[in-house]
């Protein structure tokens, strides 16, 4: 299990734990400033960081889904960045991310350097407060399949995540993929005064 070492950011008000990697969030219950909060992410087998390449980054029309989840309007520019994380020369896992046009026009491909994206709208002033997070298996098609070398039709994990502002702005899409044999899903609960039921 990967060994990740976790920071605070005290203008986050303790809402987002960043961890090197991709894509741990820690997030408040609605409402309940010192409630409940759960950590959602994927860890690996094999320790350390590992590397990071940058498959795309640029701007295209948003799906419907991806409009949707994002609350644009259909027809709306997107910027994608997709990148691969490998350890040891194994890739671990393929992540794509959207973004508003207004805030992927802000980004640049030097200023991530495998950096977290929600860490880089966060140093342009754009603070995730919340974030929903959806787990899915699915199946490797050829394409996820040649990048992450594995069989077509080989079971893989889905993360997909979606990170709002405090006003409830979507600001950031996040689709992870992995192979359940690299690295395994973690959720970890922390409980308020009342306790986990």
């Amino acid at each position: 299990q990967a060994d990740y070492a976790a920071r605070y950011d005290e203008d986050a008000k303790g809402l987002i734990e960043r961890r090197a990697g991709i894509g741990t969030r820690v997030f408040a219950l609605p409402g309940e400033e010192h409630g409940a909060s759960a950590v959602v992410d994927l860890v690996g087998a094999l320790g350390g960081p590992g590397e990071f390449v940058l498959m795309r980054f640029g701007f295209e029309t948003a799906s419907a889904d991806i409009c949707a989840q994002l609350d644009l309007p259909a027809g709306a520019s997107v910027l994608n960045i997709t990148r691969l994380r490998s350890m040891n020369d194994v890739p671990m896992r393929l992540t794509q991310h959207f973004l508003p046009e207004h805030l992927g026009k802000q980004l640049t491909p030097s200023i991530l350097d495998g950096r977290l994206v929600a860490e880089v709208l966060h140093d342009i002033g754009v603070v995730g407060n919340h974030s929903e997070n959806i787990i899915s298996a699915i199946l490797a098609d050829a394409t996820d399949a040649d990048i992450l070398k594995v069989e077509v039709g080989s079971p893989l994990l889905e993360l997909t995540r979606v990170l709002r502002t405090g006003s409830g702005d979507a600001v950031l899409l996040q689709r992870a993929i992995t192979s359940p044999q690299r690295e395994k899903l973690r959720i970890l609960f922390d409980a308020d005064g009342k306790g986990i039921s």
